[in-house]
């Protein structure tokens, strides 16, 4: 299968070299570029039977072949630790029963508290995910903190399921009897939900007291309802709700979060913090976001992604010098790493640092030669600074990685017809 965009007359295609998901609610696509992977902007919904945009995708303007599929996504979404199409691999016996070397582990088996161990690694994003130090979701098994709201908010979220379960008065009263694997089983074999249901209820009871009972649980009490998240998709309701019951949301300023699984106590306000500030700036919250700052801030101890939100928070607070700082020590303690060359860039411009700037995001291109924000960025600096012929350089050099990317195409277009009209 090729994917193909059109844009005023430019055209960009790439054969797919993955298919992602079973196609139960849907599946997206990847195609390889370089030494990495991406999003195409088309996916297939399945419950609409239809092609629409990709998630992530929806609200750019001018989509292309440009959202880069990172270790995060991977981590749910594929097995091994490259995004090499060579190593990639659909999810194995592993992420269930863990590292076969050392001795296969059934999780029926497992205490409640160990065997969620299992499922929340991919069905529980809540509202930010932090990884301890020195972790990488390039890892086989990332060591992670996942925090939720103090209260949830209305309706669903596509991974979500875990923390909706939890939530149910089945779940909290069947103390650890049902579990996801009671009714889900990940090697094939058909669970019958009412067995599940009437293991508890009594079926007898269930048809006198439900008008219209037909034998049947689910459809009521959990639903598909459709997401936000992801359009022409609609996924199974797991607080398992009495009909009609509502959802008991408080106002966004007096919510709070907090993590799932607590962290070692040296940890607990340094992700905590880091949780505020992501989730802050994901939901447009100054209240989390101070409270992100107010809480990594004083850290004695801080590691490159601690700098790095301050950094960010900083940038918003419109303190660019100290910004500067913050990310020069993010710099120092990640060196090899792209992102940080490239922030420490844009606090560098805002602060007046042009030159600066320039020669953070040649560091950055350098150490990601795919890395597209910087070397858009990089041409915009040299187009404020009137040194067209160093900016066209830049395009034309990074046309020769991706050559067939629409934005920087689009740009050298209008570098071409300036040419001819001069």
């Amino acid at each position: 299968m090729t994917h193909r965009i059109e844009r005023n007359k430019l055209i960009s295609e790439h054969p797919v070299a993955l298919t992602i998901g079973s196609g139960s609610v849907g599946q997206s696509f990847a195609v390889a570029i370089g030494e990495h992977l991406y999003e195409s902007p088309i996916s297939w919904f399945s419950q609409r039977a239809r092609w629409d945009v990709s998630p992530g995708y929806e609200r750019d303007p001018a989509p292309d072949f440009d959202r880069r599929i990172e270790p995060e996504c991977l981590n749910c979404h594929g097995s091994g630790t490259s995004q090499s199409i060579e190593t990639l691999a659909p999810i194995s016996c592993e992420r269930c029963h863990f590292k076969a070397t050392e001795h296969f582990t059934n999780p029926d088996r497992m205490s409640a508290e160990d065997r969620g161990l299992v499922c929340e690694g991919c069905h529980l994003q809540g509202e930010a995910r932090i990884l301890a130090p020195g972790i990488s979701w390039a890892d086989r098994n990332p060591s992670f903190t996942t925090y939720v709201s103090s209260t949830p908010s209305p309706g669903l979220r596509v991974v979500s399921q875990v923390e909706q379960f939890a939530l149910s008065k089945c779940a909290r009263e069947s103390s650890g009897k049902l579990w996801c694997g009671t009714c889900h089983n990940p090697h094939g074999a058909t669970v019958s939900f009412q067995q599940v249901c009437t293991g508890c209820h009594n079926a007898a009871a269930l048809s006198q007291s439900h008008s219209g009972y037909k034998g049947e649980c689910v459809s009521c009490h959990m639903p598909k309802q459709p997401t936000p998240e992801v359009a022409h998709t609609a996924y199974t309701d797991h607080r398992i709700q009495i009909p009609g019951g509502g959802d008991p949301v408080l106002a966004q300023t007096s919510r709070t979060l907090r993590a799932w699984r607590e962290p070692p106590i040296a940890l607990r306000d340094r992700n905590l913090g880091l949780a505020y500030i992501y989730a802050g700036q994901g939901q447009a919250s100054a209240e989390w976001i101070q409270k992100g700052f107010a809480l990594l801030l004083p850290l004695t101890t801080k590691d490159a992604e601690v700098y790095s939100a301050l950094g960010s928070v900083l940038l918003q607070k419109q303190r660019p010098k100290e910004a500067v700082l913050m990310y020069g020590e993010a710099g120092r303690l990640k060196p090899a790493k792209a992102e940080s060359a490239h922030n420490l860039a844009v606090a560098q411009l805002a602060a007046g640092d042009l030159p600066g700037a320039i020669s953070q995001l040649k560091r950055a291109v350098s150490l990601d030669p795919y890395y597209e924000r910087s070397w858009l960025l990089l041409t915009s600096v040299y187009t404020q600074l009137g040194q067209m012929e160093r900016r066209a350089a830049t395009i034309e050099q990074y046309l020769k990685l991706v050559p067939r990317n629409l934005t920087f195409r689009a740009l050298q277009r209008q570098i071409s017809t300036a040419s001819k009209h001069n």
